[in-house]
């Protein structure tokens, strides 16, 4: 649809003038021009909202880890969650296309982005776990993590992920996806 595709490349700067938005890219010459812009950005949708001018937006970075066993491959059919706290629908069992169980995620704030797992939270999958399951320490093993942008902070009370074109702000048909955690993920194609 006579359209252009940018991969792994990282927006510097956005410029908008009347109807018209510019797109710059990190080490590259050419400058996409649209109408719309979707700002889906994800852990970056602030800072890509402030490059028009937007600054309402502040991301609070909630890390969540996943650790796994192989003790009960293809024993379990069906996923389990416990009751949801207030950071994430607690730790529940992930089912893996090759039978191992996955448990995640916690939930805990974070500064920056980093990907390690922090292994001081083994004891705390493994009380969780050990409420439906019999597993011990030896077969619990470290598998990923991810990070989920929050519009509330650390102690603040819930808020929903934000989907707003931003015209009253004089920005028009520039679409805010801010916050888009994981709900937002599950419902991305809807989206």
């Amino acid at each position: 649809n006579d359209s252009t595709l940018i991969y792994n490349t990282e927006v510097t700067d956005i410029i908008h003038t009347d109807d018209l938005y510019e797109v710059y890219f990190k080490d590259s010459s050419y400058i996409a021009e649209s109408k719309i812009i979707i700002n889906s950005a994800g852990l970056w949708c602030d800072k890509i909202s402030a490059m028009v001018g937007i600054n309402d937006y502040k991301l609070h970075y909630c890390k969540g880890e996943y650790y796994k066993t192989s003790k009960y491959r293809n024993e379990i059919k069906s996923l389990i969650y416990p009751l949801p706290n207030e950071l994430s629908l607690g730790i529940h069992i992930v089912l893996h296309l090759d039978g191992t169980l996955g448990f995640g995620p916690n939930a805990y704030y974070i500064d920056k982005i980093n990907y390690m797992i922090d292994s001081t939270h083994k004891q705390e999958f493994l009380k969780h776990i050990n409420t439906y399951m019999e597993l011990d320490q030896e077969n619990l093993f470290e598998d990923f993590t991810g990070i989920r942008p929050k519009i509330q902070d650390d102690g603040e009370s819930f808020r929903d992920f934000i989907i707003i074109n931003e015209s009253e702000k004089g920005y028009n048909n520039f679409i805010n996806l801010i916050g888009i955690d994981s709900p937002g993920l599950t419902s991305s194609l809807a989206l």
